[in-house]
């Protein structure tokens, strides 16, 4: 299915960005099972860094207005992180309404410029959300881990043929010429969007550019590299899309509604469309429903089983100090009878573990900042 107040000292903003995520990466290396979600927390420190940088644009306006900046920081509003800029009172009060404006808006109009931009993908009104794909490029597609497959698939492969005839490709051939153009050769000169330049290569060795429909030539069960793959009657003809390299001509199928055929990078189609396992019995249920539970029951489960290992650590400060003097007087006490031996037993164990504790924050630290 597709779906689509810290007062600042000497840290700047994008300082106080990386100590966040820095942090972030102290949890990645140290919880249990937070490791499956590196990608999350990559989205969450690039979301604290958007948060915290979002004023930017008025620390940058500010000077042009003849406003001084005393300092910017950012502030905790319940869950919510946000950024602040400090600037010089009288200076702002003299100034006209309409510069005023201008710097108090700087940071909408930056957010609201990102938020038009992100909205955009390059399949935008073809693939339409709660559609059910089928296949991508001649390789079937059952879930969301054949989806990718198949797209990693299209990247290490060669852009495949369609079988046609000579007969076919001369009737509907509407070039006047071939163009050679940005490395690839161009026949069709933007004629019409339906249209798209193909290399054609028969069996009776005929070669050359055509302008063929492209919904139609795709059309063809059969997938060939050479004349020679195509069966049937007649002087066969293997048709190639005419493209530069790391670009495919892919038809991905659904189950309603016409093909959609996407010319492009394969890998924005991974970075810009969703795909999930699941398909809503109804349409009043949100699509995001089993992801967000995924999702939820995943870092449940990482948290928790991380919080009860770290509460269990011989350290100190923690739970699992308290729990080694107990564990230690239940199980020694007619070994050890002498009450001060055991704790200094204990406060050994405490001190390596404290330091063994230590020393993981900092690898954890250190693994990050080489990263």
């Amino acid at each position: 299915m597709v779906y689509n107040a810290l007062q600042t000292g000497h840290l700047s903003g994008l300082d106080r960005s990386i100590l966040t995520c820095f942090m972030c990466g102290f949890l990645l290396e140290f919880l249990v099972g937070v490791l499956l979600m590196v990608a999350s927390v990559v989205i969450l420190c690039l979301t604290l860094y958007k948060a915290f940088a979002q004023d930017a644009p008025e620390q940058v306006l500010t000077p042009v207005e003849q406003v001084r900046v005393n300092g910017f920081g950012m502030f905790f509003m319940a869950v919510y992180p946000g950024a602040f800029v400090d600037l010089y009172t009288e200076h702002l009060t003299v100034i006209s309404p309409v510069r005023q404006l201008r710097i108090y808006c700087a940071g909408v109009w930056h957010n609201a410029v990102l938020v038009l931009v992100g909205l955009e993908s390059p399949v935008h009104g073809s693939i339409q959300r709660g559609d059910t794909v089928l296949s991508l490029y001649g390789c079937q597609v059952y879930n969301k881990q054949d989806w990718n497959h198949c797209i990693i698939k299209t990247l290490g492969s060669p852009q495949h043929g369609y079988c046609t005839d000579m007969l076919t490709v001369t009737r509907k051939n509407s070039s006047k010429g071939a163009i050679y153009s940005g490395g690839v050769y161009d026949c069709c000169q933007n004629s019409t969007s339906s249209r798209f330049c193909f290399k054609y290569e028969s069996l009776s060795r005929s070669k050359g550019y055509a302008c063929l429909p492209a919904r139609s030539t795709m059309q063809s069960r059969q997938l060939c590299d050479l004349p020679t793959d195509c069966d049937g009657p007649g002087d066969k003809a293997c048709v190639h899309p005419s493209l530069d390299n790391s670009s495919r001509l892919l038809r991905i199928i659904r189950s309603k509604g016409l093909d959609v055929l996407y010319v492009g990078d394969p890998l924005l189609l991974q970075y810009t469309v969703g795909v999930i396992n699941y398909l809503p019995r109804s349409t009043l249920l949100p699509m995001e429903i089993p992801s967000m539970l995924e999702m939820f029951l995943i870092y449940l489960v990482s948290l928790s089983g991380a919080l009860a290992l770290l509460n269990m650590v011989p350290c100190y400060s923690l739970d699992g100090q308290w729990a080694l003097f107990a564990l230690v007087d239940h199980t020694l006490t007619s070994f050890i009878p002498d009450e001060d031996q055991r704790n200094m037993l204990c406060n050994v164990i405490l001190t390596l573990g404290t330091l063994l504790l230590a020393a993981n924050i900092m690898l954890a630290l250190w693994t990050l900042g080489s990263a």
